[in-house]
């Protein structure tokens, strides 16, 4: 499989392709490339997300001329100044008349609470870019090994939640309707990191990662993996 991943910073954006082995998992590295943004600015906010776009879609495009491949996925990472991220808590109840629950009813809540967010914040002018639930809570314990199903009323998701302004997601949100077919998915490149750093290093289970950035320093706290 091809991958592009996009990291969208401060000043530049750094784009790679890789081939993923079905198979192995093995991941190779095809190319990699770094462009120069030059956006203007006001205060700590980039004014200029229009600009972004466009660059994103030239590199993209540039790529795919290069590859003579269409790309099974492309990644693009958004994080602070263009969006900001959170940690959220999310809290429901369930109906006495289900005793047990799924994980796929867990899912399906946690999908629904971030569409009813959704409409909550739209209002104001923001979109969730992306939401990952981090620990889940049932009657207040946290849930660690989910075998089958679990019993309980009151659910609680500790979630990671990416928000965007409305102007600047739909800027964004026109790259793959421009790219028709090809697999867009839109995510905060520190949430990968810290996930990345988990999943994939021993011993980092617990541990701290810094990102220093152009404009922003991100610190990210892991905790029993």
């Amino acid at each position: 499989k091809l991958i592009i991943a996009i990291d969208v910073g401060s000043y530049s954006i750094k784009a790679a392709v890789f081939e993923v082995n079905a198979r192995s998992k093995q991941i190779s590295s095809v190319s990699k490339k770094i462009f120069n943004l030059p956006l203007s600015q006001s205060g700590d906010r980039l004014k200029d997300s229009k600009v972004t776009a466009s660059r994103i879609r030239e590199i993209i495009f540039n790529f795919l001329k290069e590859l003579k491949r269409v790309p099974d996925k492309i990644v693009i990472g958004l994080d602070s100044p263009l969006a900001e991220s959170k940690i959220e808590t999310f809290k429901t109840s369930f109906s006495k008349r289900e005793s047990k629950i799924s994980k796929e009813k867990l899912d399906d809540l946690f999908n629904s609470l971030i569409g009813e967010e959704n409409k909550k914040i739209a209002g104001a002018g923001k979109v969730i870019l992306q939401s990952r639930p981090i620990s889940v809570f049932i009657n207040g314990y946290e849930v660690r090994d989910f075998k089958n199903y679990i019993s309980g009323d009151e659910v609680t998701f500790k979630a990671f939640v990416s928000y965007l302004d409305s102007e600047r997601a739909n800027d964004f949100l026109i790259i793959p309707r421009m790219l028709g077919g090809i697999p867009i998915e839109f995510s905060s490149t520190i949430f990968n990191l810290g996930k990345a750093v988990a999943d994939k290093i021993p011993g980092a289970k617990e541990c701290s990662v810094l990102d220093i950035g152009g404009l922003y320093t991100n610190l990210i706290i892991i905790h029993s993996g």
